[in-house]
């Protein structure tokens, strides 16, 4: 659990550290909202929004981090504390639709 505040500090450490094809995991407190970033190669990840709004984004990590302040204003309107899950090597589309435990 995050504070909304400080997502974007987090999100911009963990970044560089992500190997390739792996996946950083944004949900809202109640896990209904998501936010999916995966690293597609070496200088560009790919964003995936599934929640208000369904869309995909590909870009540098400066993008990224530009439009995922956008994107969380979006879809986290009211949410404080966010979930940061950090997935292995995956598949993001599935990632996006999993189902985790729900308040």
């Amino acid at each position: 659990m995050l504070e909304k505040s400080n997502l974007l500090t987090e999100i911009g450490r963990m970044l560089p550290s992500l190997v390739l094809g792996e996946c950083l995991d944004i949900r809202s407190y109640k896990r209904n909202r998501t936010i999916v970033i995966c690293r597609e190669d070496v200088t560009h990840y790919l964003l995936i929004e599934n929640g208000f709004v369904q869309q995909d984004m590909k870009g540098s990590e400066a993008f990224i981090l530009k439009a995922l302040k956008k994107v969380v204003k979006k879809e986290f309107p009211r949410s404080n504390k966010l979930r940061i899950y950090r997935e292995g090597v995956t598949d993001p589309y599935a990632l996006s639709t999993l189902k985790r435990k729900t308040l």
